[in-house]
């Protein structure tokens, strides 16, 4: 049996451009994690022109199976910047100022915001960043660094 095996995928924090002080913690997409969202997401289409069955992405649920398994937890979403992203409901601003002026993350409002708002560029910023492990290479040695100091 070989030695070589995957690890957990790293996660990091990082700062939505535009939407500070939110941020994102992301966890990376391998390229094999890469093939199963694209697979569940291929449908098989009639092609007009030649009658044959051919397999099609889709790639707005691409997009919408990425996020859901790239993005882990979030913090620093305010009612302000939930208004940059989509109208809020009276009650709805009432409850997340009554629970500390954040919303908290659940799978159910990312769910929410991934099917409800127009924020592509905040969807393109997660999905460029979670399949670039420089990113997350760099991230963890800015971790190692911060720890090693004093």
């Amino acid at each position: 049996m070989g030695l070589l095996k995957p690890a957990e995928s790293p996660k990091i924090w990082f700062e939505v451009i535009d939407l500070e002080p939110f941020e994102i913690e992301v966890q990376y997409l391998s390229p094999e994690d890469m093939r199963r969202l694209t697979t569940a997401s291929t449908r098989n289409v009639l092609d007009k022109n030649t009658r044959a069955v051919v397999p099609q992405v889709d790639s707005e649920g691409l997009s919408k199976l990425m996020v859901k398994s790239m993005v882990k937890g979030w913090r620093g979403l305010s009612v302000d910047v939930l208004k940059k992203l989509m109208p809020l409901a009276p009650d709805v601003e009432e409850a997340i100022e009554a629970a500390g002026g954040e919303l908290k993350f659940s799978p159910e409002d990312l769910q929410f915001l991934v099917d409800n708002t127009y924020a592509s560029a905040f969807m393109k910023a997660i999905m460029d960043l979670a399949t670039d492990m420089q990113e997350f290479r760099k991230a963890e040695l800015a971790i190692a660094a911060k720890n090693s100091v004093g």
